[in-house]
């Protein structure tokens, strides 16, 4: 198995996406390599849970700082790129699981992820359209979407035992 960034061979884990490959598959029937893909999977979650864990508990007050600074930069940008919207959001994902944005949000975390992707950008935009026409349509979108959600809930950050959010951690 070969763990590559969301794009393939080369590509970077934008948006904390990752793609997982198998690499062999001469001689192995489907069992097996549904096999191998479900340990390296329970091993991904136990170290997504560990680095999550160990990001709250040690660096807390950057975390917050980090999300927060995410927040605004969604709610008041007017150029945003690919790159830099997928980084934003994955931090508002890990706001949902961190409680600090309701539960309810995430689907729509979710959306924002792909509508704000180059492809449905032009999509929108008819016709030809530069890097900055998408840059500023995908802020505008981003930016009226989150005008509708709530304030970050960053008391919870520092109230809550976070063991409990990643029980395969540590």
């Amino acid at each position: 198995m070969v763990v590559r960034g969301l794009f393939g061979e080369g590509s970077d884990a934008i948006g904390s996406f990752f793609q997982i490959s198998n690499q062999q598959t001469l001689g192995e029937s489907e069992k097996e390599i549904l096999g191998r893909l479900r340990k390296v999977l329970i091993e991904i979650v136990k170290h997504e849970c560990n680095a999550r864990l160990l990001l709250v508990e040690s660096d807390r007050l950057k975390l917050m700082d980090k999300i927060g600074r995410g927040y605004g930069v969604l709610r008041n940008s007017h150029l945003l790129t690919s790159n830099e919207s997928m980084s934003l959001l994955s931090l508002m994902r890990f706001a949902v699981d961190l409680g600090m944005l309701p539960e309810e949000n995430r689907a729509l975390v979710d959306q924002l992820f792909m509508e704000s992707q180059a492809g449905h950008i032009q999509y929108s935009l008819t016709g030809e359209s530069g890097s900055d026409e998408r840059d500023f349509y995908r802020a505008g979108l981003l930016r009226k979407a989150f005008a509708k959600l709530p304030e970050l809930n960053f008391d919870i950050l520092l109230e809550q035992e976070f063991t409990k959010l990643f029980p395969g951690g540590l």
